[in-house]
This record gives structure tokens, C-alpha cells and sequence, in this order.
């Protein structure tokens, strides 16, 4: 208590002090008991009402806070998988652009090339290389230069 016989107590600190009922033992209690219901001052009625609405208050932005978490967590899902697909497009395109450069290196070579013996092994290595093996080897038993020979490419 204070000089002026006013509480120093907070509003939550007298809501948490008041006197707790006891179960009666079989003895008289006077007024001033502990089982005595305590009248609620006008002070103590505005502190609880201000306490209940800022529970409230506290519920409401709680709620808030839960779905704001929720939306939070699905775009981080929806960015991660967007991030999953572009890679994957990226991946894509590379290799692609592998294809694009080897075709315009065989094109190069190929309109440059005069003897029909590498012109036809330059084709031979670039579809290895587009088809992903590793080597490519000729065997060839006879020459392009005479008419109606074969050879074969392996």
C-alpha cells in the first residue's frame, strides 16, 4: 500500500493477489474471512475489462499470425518448386545448345570439306557425339573413289 492508501499493485499483480477461498472447516468466519467474495472496485472492473480485450486483442493477431505463417510456408513450396523448374529448364537448354554448337561446327566442316572420305567421317564422329557415345571408328575395305563401293561406318 502506498502513503495515500492507494495499491502500488498493477492491475494483473491484484488479480493474481486477491485472497483464495477456503474450503470451511466447520469455523465461524467473521466478514473480513478469506472466503469473504471481495468487492471489485470500479479501478479493478476497468483493469479487467482492459486485460479481457487485450487477450482478445493478443487471439485475434494470433490468428492472424497462423495464417499469415501458413501463406508464408505454401509460397516458399511454390518458390522451390518454381526454382526445381528452372533448373531443370536450364539443364535442358544447355544441352541443347550443345546440340545447336555441334551442328553448326558440322556445318562449318562440312561445306568446307572436299574429300568425301572425312567429309563422311566428320558426320559419322558428329552424330556419336549428338548421340552420346564415345567414339566412333570407320572401317571402310574400299574406296569412295571408285563408283559402286562401300564402306562402312561404325
Amino acid at each position: 500500500m502506498s502513503v495515500c492508501g492507494k495499491s502500488d499493485a498493477s492491475p494483473v499483480t491484484t488479480r493474481l493477489l486477491r485472497p483464495i477461498p477456503f474450503p470451511s472447516s466447520g469455523q465461524h468466519h467473521s466478514a473480513a474471512s478469506p472466503t469473504a467474495t471481495p468487492r471489485a472496485s470500479p479501478s479493478a472492473d476497468a483493469a479487467r475489462a482492459l486485460l479481457e480485450g487485450m487477450e482478445t486483442l493478443v487471439g485475434q493477431r494470433a490468428a492472424h499470425l497462423q495464417t499469415v505463417v501458413a501463406e508464408l510456408r505454401s509460397a516458399t513450396t511454390d518458390l522451390r518448386r518454381s526454382q526445381q523448374e528452372l533448373e531443370q529448364r536450364e539443364r535442358e537448354l544447355r544441352e541443347e545448345a550443345v546440340i545447336v554448337e555441334l551442328l553448326q561446327e558440322v556445318g562449318s566442316v562440312l561445306a568446307a570439306e572436299l574429300n568425301l572420305d572425312a567429309l563422311v567421317q566428320h558426320a559419322v564422329d558428329a552424330a556419336t557425339r549428338l548421340a552420346g557415345a564415345r567414339r566412333s571408328a570407320p572401317s571402310s575395305t574400299t574406296s569412295w573413289a571408285r563408283p559402286g563401293s562401300r564402306t562402312c561406318f561404325t
